[in-house]
């Protein structure tokens, strides 16, 4: 410590409050704080005479809002490092002052506080958080203990362990960084975190086989033992990335750090891909590209990339240009013309004879062929366009393959659209032209959730139809690396490769309207629709556009009436109704005051009217952060070509994801890659899908996480780019306010709407239920919100086997209460739970069971941790047991044992004071499962109270009657009146059909139960056999 005799801090103290008693008025633990300047011998001294202290405050209330500074940093240790660990920890013994016991310390538990003195004090208590729950992480400390009015206790008995250090302030940025990561966390499903975030200068890292290392030693990579939080199980390593950069990778701790010395920011997202493709096309030989550019190395051979050609323009359309065998990139923006060009390439390709009078001199001895052998797929992403886009270009859309009949089919499939998710279908297909429309996002499909399970036969199919192509054409109005990469690794090395790059820009100065504030755009919208004006309303959430379609509807137009509005999300996105409203969405959106879309209606289609017409008023955006990029958000907002204004709210958050490329590979590798390719085996002959695959998810996560880190400024930068004008506009709290009570309002009204629409929908018969099951999820085919609606009635009544009720729906809502029951019934069941602990995994040290999530070992941990109380015992919660925080011990070493499975699996987060607060984190497990904790009885001395809890015994009851709503004889009556549906379908089928007295012909009996096979399994049912009549009969194509 440098200069100690003379180096003082501002400390504060209460002398009203000692050792944790009790003091002589309550007001003493707010009150009577008052700051000193002291040594650290004098804050020894008083802390040791069991005085209470804190951080420096404006007056003598301990409060966060009159923090002022603090000169100190501490960290809780509650179990977990022993005293001894940690006084021979380097990092303690190179920078803290002291560690003192608490009083609750003992030998078999540890309990003590480690106290740094600062060599800068921290005025910020929001940097005051950061740092501290670092430094708690580190330590495996309490992360709670963070708050800038955070009081501790003295200790008159303490064992004290010295160090004379101060935390420099160098250490101390670097831990605000890393606590800054910790804070803005959605690092379990997200894939790897902060870009700012640091190890420490001189930290050593132990090796798997117990030696250390630092940065400046690393050449390779390196597993190691992660110093950022307690790692018994080696579970990060370090590495160099393409710029011979250390980096710090934990699988745990979902978070990349970097070395001290490295340089690194969220720095505003910029695209090379247009500056290096102009180098490469003004090089002295067009055909190779000398220079080493970032984005193009892994295609160079010998510091030469080879390439066709590259061309750049500037027409407001793209032009026409011959496409060659090989692959072509076309970069051209919004509204300039790719549709119209693919429809041009797609008719030369297509038709044997390009005019009339070509077929006519061909015809002259005798009817010649229309079209050509070409056989073209057009691949798109959204089921909701795709069929609009075929009509537009003049190919068959796979979604009217249900009109033909197989022959017809087939024949159609030569010339071709369909969606990415659907690739399967035409898996053995070879196309001689593959266009993919809109590539940046039909390659960032592969990261959305509706692939799961299949992503990789998609991808399989997707590799296959680009490798034997002739020729591919890739076209985006934001065309980079990533799909440059992707789609060149796909192709052999020698393919040929041609770019071309129209760089039209609107030069007329348009204005867009940015507001602060969502609810004071709400408000304004309001006003739009009361002022007559027609609006069209995009935005990146669903729930976002159900409200505000809600609140329109109530608004009045100037002559009285209600507007007419008209929604489209991901729920009716595929209804006839939102298809009919896309193949004309020109005129369609005429017929309306307000419509309103989601992504499903973001890209693909577009809304322009003839000589640049102007009969959309308004567009208005709003857009959450951490969903869509800017660049999305833009291909939203120009659906409408040539509105008279637009307005947008963006989420102004900025976020620190990780935008290296090495870094973020290696995350996909470790943490991600077999959630994305579940199921995949790799067939003889063909490359590992994960050679191709990881490094376009990594580039196309990259390109996200910069978008990502500055929304609002990377849109702002994107719009100053194209030469429109921001103005800002000047906030409004009485608006604001007005939005915001409409929004509530609205959001009140749905949810009592689809409480109603539910309880008020028939239940279905077994025969309609699998029909519309199988719509859904296999057929992948709309269906209206009324069958819908039928659909999830029919769910809960099967499920619960009792009358439905809208208190039970909105108990059932988002099936929380389903999702409850079912964990209930699968730990009760003993049978099957110890099937499960017979699989012989170790939840504790296996790392892979780490990575994952997985039902089954989200059970395992749950059951294995509540064993471990007197409440769950051989698989059964027992009531009528007594416990106390004392018979927890064993609960609490358990669930610290089981942290990392516990936060993948479960979801919940072992905190640091686990030992201390045992029965909170029970009640948190138990909150799962649909039981709590009540407080029975206390006893105890006086002034030490010790309290007895026992499991809610009505929470119990409830969830058994739930588990077996019918009598034992009730159902052995249903079984054997419907013996073949109980065998197959379940008990809950048997209630409805007997309940609701469906009946069934010949035809739905033979569908429904098609026997077994020559083994006696059951035998699947035929998914498509007799559907189209089904549908027909309902009402549906």
């Amino acid at each position: 410590m440098t200069e100690e005799s003379t180096q003082k801090w501002l400390i504060s103290f209460n002398p009203n409050l000692i050792n944790k008693n009790s003091p002589a008025d309550p007001k003493f633990f707010a009150q009577g704080f008052e700051t000193y300047e002291v040594s650290c011998d004098e804050f020894l001294q008083l802390v040791t005479s069991g005085i209470a202290f804190s951080y420096a405050f404006t007056g003598d209330t301990r409060k966060s809002e009159y923090f002022s500074q603090a000169h100190c940093l501490c960290v809780d240790v509650d179990g977990g490092l022993s005293l001894n660990q940690a006084e021979s920890n380097a990092y303690i013994r190179n920078s803290a002052a002291f560690i003192y016991t608490t009083p609750s310390h003992s030998p078999d538990v540890h309990r003590y506080r480690i106290v740094f003195l600062l060599e800068k004090p921290i005025e910020s208590p929001a940097h005051l958080t950061f740092a501290t729950r670092a430094l708690a992480q580190m330590f495996g400390g309490d992360i709670s203990v963070s708050d800038p009015a955070r009081m501790f206790y003295g200790n008159s008995a303490a064992l004290i362990a010295r160090f004379d250090q101060t935390l420099s302030e160098v250490d101390v940025d670097d831990l605000i960084a890393n606590g800054r990561a910790l804070t803005v966390r959605k690092r379990r499903l997200a894939f790897t975190g902060t870009t700012t975030s640091r190890f420490m200068r001189g930290t050593q890292f132990t090796t798997e086989t117990g030696g250390t290392i630092t940065a400046d030693q690393v050449s390779s990579k390196t597993v190691v033992r992660c110093p950022f939080h307690l790692d018994t199980n080696p579970s990060s390593f370090l590495a160099l990335n393409d710029h011979n950069e250390v980096y710090h990778y934990c699988s745990v701790c979902c978070v990349t750090r970097w070395a001290p010395s490295t340089a690194r920011s969220s720095a505003p997202a910029i695209d090379n891909f247009v500056e290096t493709m102009r180098e490469v096309s003004q090089a002295k030989n067009m055909k190779t590209f000398h220079r080493k550019a970032e984005g193009i190395e892994r295609f160079m051979d010998g510091g030469e990339f080879t390439v066709a050609s590259v061309e750049f323009s500037e027409e407001r359309y793209l032009p026409d240009f011959n496409v060659s065998n090989g692959v072509l990139f076309v970069r051209s923006p919004k509204g300039s013309g790719k549709t119209e060009f693919v429809k041009r390439e797609v008719a030369r390709l297509k038709f044997r004879h390009q005019s009339f009078a070509e077929y006519e001199e061909s015809s002259f001895e005798g009817d010649s062929r229309i079209y050509t052998d070409t056989s073209i797929l057009l691949i798109g992403h959204r089921q909701a366009l795709i069929g609009e886009m075929c009509e537009r270009v003049g190919l068959h859309s796979y979604l009217d393959d249900n009109k033909l009949s197989h022959g017809e089919i087939i024949e159609k499939r030569k010339r071709y659209g369909i969606c990415l998710d659907s690739l399967p279908k035409i898996r053995a297909s070879v196309y001689d032209v593959v266009i993919i429309d809109e590539v940046q996002q039909v390659l960032a499909h592969f990261l959305s959730d509706t692939l799961r399970g299949k992503r990789h036969l998609i991808w399989d199919s997707f590799t296959r139809l680009v490798q034997n192509a002739k020729k591919i054409v890739c076209l985006d109005a934001d065309l980079s690396w990533s799909a440059f990469h992707t789609l060149l690794s796909l192709r052999p090395p020698a393919a040929p490769c041609f770019v071309r790059i129209n760089e039209w820009q609107e030069t007329s100065g348009k204005n867009i309207d940015v507001y602060n504030s969502r609810d004071q755009l709400i408000e304004q919208l309001c006003e739009f629709i009361s002022a007559g004006k027609r609006v069209f309303v995009t935005s990146n959430s669903k729930n976002l556009v159900l409200k505000v379609a809600e609140l329109i509807s109530h608004s009045k137009r100037p002559g009285g009436g209600a507007p007419k509005v008209f929604h489209i999300t991901s729920e009716n996105s595929k209804s006839a109704d939102a298809q009919t409203f896309i193949k004309d969405v020109k005129k369609e959106i005429l017929n309306y005051d307000a419509v309103l879309a989601s992504p499903s209606l973001g890209t693909g289609v577009d809304i322009s009217f003839p000589d640049d017409a102007q009969h959309v008023d308004v567009v208005v955006g709003l857009f959450v952060g951490g969903v869509t990029d800017h660049r999305d958000i833009d291909q939203q907002l120009l659906r409408v070509r040539n509105p008279k204004q637009v307005c947008v709210w963006i989420d102004p958050a900025k976020d620190d994801l990780e935008t290296d490329y090495s870094a973020i590979l290696a995350d996909v590798q470790t943490r991600h890659l077999e959630n994305l390719l579940e199921g995949h085996s790799v067939e003889a002959g063909h490359q590992a899908p994960d050679d191709l695959f990881t490094p376009m998810v990594a580039r196309i996560v990259q390109d996200r996480h910069k978008s990502l880190n500055q929304l609002k400024l990377n849109f702002l930068n994107y719009k100053n780019d194209q030469g429109y004008l921001a103005n800002f506009v000047d906030p409004d709290t009485v608006a604001s306010k007005s939005g915001r009570d409409r929004l509530q309002v609205a959001s009140d009204v749905l949810s009592a709407q689809k409480v109603k629409a539910i309880f008020e929908a028939p239940c279905l018969s077994l025969y309609d239920f699998l029909r519309v099951e199988d719509r859904i999820s296999r057929i992948q085919l709309p269906i209206p919100e009324d069958l819908k609606n039928a659909f999830l009635r029919t769910r809960i009544e099967r499920f619960y086997q009792c009358d439905v009720t809208q208190e039970l729906i909105e108990k059932d809502q988002d099936q929380r209460l389903r999702t409850k029951i079912s964990l209930y019934r699968r730990l009760t069941d003993k049978k099957r739970m110890q099937q499960n602990f017979e699989i012989g995994v170790d939840l504790g040290s296996d790392i892979k069971t780490a990575l994952i999530a997985d039902p089954l070992y989200r059970d395992m941990v749950l059951g294995m941790l509540l064993q471990h109380t007197p409440l769950y015992q051989n698989f059964t919660f027992k009531p009528d047991v007594e416990i106390t925080k004392d018979d927890l011990n064993e609960f609490a070493s358990k669930a610290a044992q089981l942290a990392v499975p516990l936060r993948t699996h479960v979801g919940i987060k072992v905190r640091a004071d686990i030992q201390s607060k045992p029965t909170q984190f029970l009640n948190k497990l138990l909150d799962l499962i649909g039981l709590s904790l009540i407080r029975t009885r206390s006893s105890g001395k006086t002034g030490v109270k010790q309290y007895f809890y026992a499991l809610d015994p009505t929470a119990i009851h409830s969830l058994d009657l739930y588990l077996q709503p019918l009598s034992t004889e009730e159902e052995l009556d249903l079984a054997t009146a419907h013996q073949e549906m109980a065998d197959r379908y379940g008990i809950g089928w048997c209630y409805i059909t007997e309940k609701y007295q469906h009946k069934f012909n010949d035809g739905q009996w033979r569908w429904m139960f098609p026997g077994r096979d020559s083994v006696g399994e059951l035998s699947p049912r035929n998914t498509l056999s007799g559907h189209e009549k089904w549908a027909a009969s309902v009402g549906l194509r």
